[in-house]
């Protein structure tokens, strides 16, 4: 599931069929959505949603939820409040669960129903088996790299133990000792807003403040005993214009650790990986 591109997951020819709509990634590149562009009065659906989902052995299924088969895959299904399909595709070695999850928006004050969601799903469920890859630089430079690759830019005298490989947009691990899981590090691979990743006044609160990382633009915040460090390096490279600015159309590295003065010699090394791609 690591090499799986959300965004592949999609008929395009049918979203063409029920209306004008964006097919753009989210914010987390393991979603993506499917943004209409349709009048206010005729908003049957807000947007649809894919996304790579792992479901822990201990949750418990919705009594709303049906089992159900679309173009000859098993699925279970939510249309009480929701409109959802997800698809299992595997389980990993902790029991847990990997599912491609559909899932529609409705118009404003909850109206509409499942038809919209139905009509794509029922078209793109054959393209699960065939597992797409992201695709370079069409919908976002982030989905095609490995933030693993950062580890031998950082640690030649180090062993890096990767603790947590599952999404291919982000690389935890701990240094040293495996059982130092307290001190375990995240690289991640997401999207920003362009809005987010340009305003000066972006953001202004507490534990926040506008920093340079090899000469980028990112923002460093402290919270819980963690700090992350979030480089916009899409600056560098953008992706086409949009004309909207909730669109997550802007690469981000981000870097998560319990030390900002820790995480820095990390944040630098994974920024210049992603630039040397």
């Amino acid at each position: 599931m690591r090499t799986i591109d959300p965004c592949g997951l999609i008929d395009e020819a049918s979203i063409s069929a029920i209306g004008p709509a964006r097919i753009v990634p989210a914010e987390p590149l393991e979603r993506c959505v499917v943004m209409f562009d349709w009048p206010t009065e005729d908003k049957r659906a807000n947007d649809v949603t894919i996304e790579i989902e792992l479901v822990s052995p201990v949750r418990t299924r919705s009594s709303d939820q049906r089992p159900i088969e679309i173009a000859g895959r098993n699925a279970s299904a939510l249309t009480v409040g929701l409109c959802q399909f997800s698809f299992p595709i595997g389980q990993l070695t902790d029991g847990s669960t990997a599912a491609i999850v559909y899932t529609q928006g409705l118009g404003p004050g909850g109206q509409g129903d499942c038809s919209v969601l139905e009509q794509i799903v029922g078209a793109s469920a054959r393209l699960i088996d065939a597992k797409p890859a992201p695709a370079a630089a069409v919908r976002s430079l982030a989905a095609t790299a490995d933030p693993c690759a950062a580890l031998a830019a950082f640690v030649p005298n180090q062993t890096p133990y990767v603790v947590d490989g599952t999404s291919q947009y982000e690389c935890a691990f701990i240094l040293d000792r495996p059982d130092r899981y307290t001190e375990k590090i995240r690289i991640l691979h997401s999207n920003t807003t362009r809005a987010q990743a340009t305003s000066a006044s972006y953001p202004v609160s507490d534990g926040k403040r506008r920093v340079l990382v090899d000469g980028i633009p990112a923002v460093e915040s402290t919270s819980g005993g963690y700090c992350r460090i979030k480089v916009f390096v899409g600056l560098l490279r953008p992706l086409p214009p949009v004309d909207s600015s909730i669109v997550y159309d802007m690469n981000a590295v981000e870097v998560i650790g319990d030390s900002c003065d820790k995480i820095i010699a990390v944040t630098q090394a994974a920024v210049a990986v992603f630039r040397g791609r």
